[in-house]
């Protein structure tokens, strides 16, 4: 998930960037399955056949970030699946708060939306 020869903010600070993007990107078409109870249905069968869903990247986040514990990297006490779940919630909201608001605009780009959200995230789990 995280490339070895970077710091740990380095690399969640990449995974928020594409997080964000991929959210921002995908919001539209994941709102319109919760509009339609078939489609959203058909949607999350075709997930389950494939062995997916939107609870995979946490995962995969997590067992990064346990990775980053076992080297040292990160504290020992730190609740990775909690720091998983709120660096991508966080990237999710953005989608969210910015396209249910036409008219209002992310106050910063993805990049320092990023920077800062595995900077502060960071801070906790150090």
């Amino acid at each position: 998930m995280g490339n070895p020869d970077r710091t740990v903010e380095q690399n969640l600070r990449d995974i928020a960037h594409e997080a964000a993007l991929f959210f921002e990107q995908t919001f539209p078409m994941a709102a319109s399955l919760y509009a339609e109870p078939r489609l959203k249905r058909r949607h999350d069968d075709t997930l389950c056949e494939m062995g997916t869903g939107p609870h995979r990247p946490i995962e995969g986040l997590d067992a990064y970030l346990r990775a980053e514990q076992e080297a040292g990297r990160i504290s020992a006490q730190a609740d990775t699946f909690a720091a998983a779940s709120l660096l991508l919630g966080a990237c999710a909201q953005r989608a969210f708060a910015y396209d249910m608001s036409p008219k209002a605009k992310p106050p910063q780009s993805a990049d320092a939306f990023a920077a800062r959200i595995a900077r502060t995230l960071l801070t906790g789990i150090a």
